[in-house]
């Protein structure tokens, strides 16, 4: 797959994921893509920290999440999506780095 292909796939996939956190409530804060794309906020009392990725979640992506400090009232969380797909494969981890769920 071309490079122009992979970056309209996660453009795509990013928006895909802010529409789907828009519609369960949550206002969207953009973020600068280095380890989140976005966080989704509820009322200023809980935060999602998403990070967007393609086709899989590596280890290294867990990882570099894990790394992060957050408070209680937030999670931290990575979202795939696989090639082909139009759902979502998920990792969420708490502010201890315990996955949730």
């Amino acid at each position: 797959m071309s490079d122009e292909a992979v970056k309209r796939r996660i453009a795509h996939a990013k928006e895909s994921a802010k529409q789907r956190c828009r519609e369960l409530g949550y206002e969207i804060i953009n973020s600068d893509n280095e380890i989140f794309c976005f966080i989704a906020s509820r009322a200023g009392i809980y935060e999602r920290k998403i990070r967007i990725v393609l086709d899989d979640i590596d280890r290294q992506d867990v990882e570099l999440i894990k790394r992060i400090r957050i408070l209680p009232n937030q999670t931290k969380e990575i979202w795939c999506r696989p090639f082909g797909k139009r759902g979502w494969k998920t990792v969420e981890l708490d502010f201890e780095n315990k996955r949730c769920q």
